[in-house]
């Protein structure tokens, strides 16, 4: 299952699939993702795993921060699409408490 939090990136790479999509805004607030993780959580296969992607998904920290901690509530594995760009060792570290 793949949560595409964002279209908007920091990079401008002509050669990705969303470079044409950058004027759509976010899609969710933090509350619709919860809502939706619970839903697809009772109804797809345990083993499933969740991307996280985008655009940048780390463009929002908070919001990805809020969405692996849903996922961790419900014990679903997750994998981030990201470019790494906007990465510190702080963000980094919270990301690994949220099982990544």
């Amino acid at each position: 299952m793949t949560l595409v939090l964002t279209y908007q990136c920091n990079l401008d790479c002509p050669y990705c699939q969303l470079h044409n999509l950058r004027y759509i805004s976010d899609l969710l607030t933090s509350q619709e993702w919860s809502s939706l993780i619970e839903n697809l959580s009772e109804v797809l296969n345990r083993s499933t795993p969740f991307f996280i992607s985008g655009g940048e998904p780390t463009l929002n920290f908070k919001l990805l921060s809020h969405i692996l901690t849903s996922l961790s509530k419900h014990d679903r594995i997750s994998i981030l699409i990201s470019n790494a760009t906007l990465l510190n060792m702080s963000k980094i570290n919270i990301l690994g408490e949220n099982g990544l």
